[in-house]
């Protein structure tokens, strides 16, 4: 069973964030999430941008749960004051252009598929990046409604602080 997720979701990520990925223009960035899969036991699928990971153990009867995250980023702006594209941590920090928006849950969950698709018993999930965010996920999944029971939807761009 492998065990370091996060190590490994934090090279995966320093690597998003060194390789541009605007929106519409987000080619590198999904061959390389395409890439990291391709070394697991998952089926992949790939529109456009959109990579699509189906867990070694899927089966089309049992309920299935659509991850789903972004990975493109919006153009630096004149106020940075680290180079967006050379990841770098401070304070244990990570920055660059992408970390938190929404890199960093884009490979949270990203590890969290991956942590249960090596549970052969467990229900089947479905993991999705989408370039963009609500009508595009809308699309994909209006597109192919047969294997989606329940989606997850988590964009951190879409989420307000509570109170």
């Amino acid at each position: 069973m492998k065990n370091n997720y996060y190590e490994e979701a934090v090279g995966l990520l320093k690597t998003l964030i060194q390789t541009p990925s605007f929106s519409r223009e987000e080619g590198e960035t999904a061959r390389h999430i395409e890439h990291y899969l391709s070394g697991f036991a998952v089926t992949l699928k790939r529109f456009g941008h959109n990579v699509l990971a189906f867990p070694q153990a899927f089966d089309p009867k049992k309920a299935t749960v659509l991850l789903n995250s972004h990975h493109d980023t919006v153009k630096p702006n004149a106020g940075y004051t680290r180079d967006p594209f050379s990841p770098t941590i401070a304070d244990g920090k990570l920055f660059g252009l992408g970390s938190n928006d929404a890199g960093g849950p884009l490979v949270s969950l990203i590890a969290t598929f991956l942590t249960w698709n090596e549970r052969a018993d467990s229900s089947p999930l479905m993991w999705s990046w989408l370039r963009q965010q609500k009508k595009k996920s809308a699309a994909l999944a209006a597109s192919n409604p047969s294997f989606l029971s329940c989606p997850f939807v988590k964009s951190p761009s879409s989420v307000s602080p509570p109170g």
